[in-house]
């Protein structure tokens, strides 16, 4: 009886385990510096998913925002109303924007790309000044390899950085916590 509480228990746990590493890897964060993403990076926003790019770490504040091609990739950011006419600054500015897929969209006489890409430029204004970001747009199917960017002003690395969040770990595999 025992050794069928505990196989039901281990198999509980196991299936737990499985689903919540399965998540994590939707949950986790692609690094870039802000050189890499001026000179050009492509990102990858999967269906019913969604991207968000943050300049937190930056403290830079998003000015402006284009999509070249709107017909299957929308943004919105973080930003409150301002006021385009005010006479004074706006310090609520946007510093993370997300776009999602949606169905494609027949804009007559819009142009697309041949891989179903768009690029999507970004204006911040920061410490040091007004900068552009640009990416390649890449609308998939298949589940994401992260959902967030992350530009830091340090260079983190040659190559973009991917890590997870960590999710909890089962009681089972973590002796300090018992069985």
């Amino acid at each position: 009886m025992k050794l069928r509480k505990f196989a039901f228990s281990f198999s509980l746990v196991a299936t737990w385990a499985i689903i919540n590493c399965q998540s994590a890897k939707a949950l986790s964060v692609k690094e870039v510096s802000t050189e890499q993403a001026q000179t050009g990076i492509d990102l990858q926003v999967s269906a019913g998913y969604g991207l968000t790019i943050s300049f937190q770490k930056t403290g830079e504040r998003i000015s402006q925002a284009w999509l070249a091609d709107p017909s299957k990739i929308v943004f919105s950011t973080n930003a409150k109303d301002c006021a385009k006419n005010s006479s004074t600054p706006c310090n609520d500015a946007a510093n993370v924007i997300f776009l999602r897929q949606i169905k494609e969209i027949n804009f007559p006489n819009l142009t697309s790309s041949s891989d179903g890409g768009t690029q999507l430029v970004i204006l911040t204004n920061g410490k040091e000044g007004q900068k552009q970001y640009l990416f390649r747009i890449l609308p998939v199917k298949e589940n994401p390899e992260y959902s967030s960017v992350v530009i830091s002003p340090s260079t983190p690395s040659q190559n973009s950085t991917i890590y997870l969040r960590e999710p909890p770990t089962p009681t089972f595999l973590n002796p300090k916590n018992g069985l």
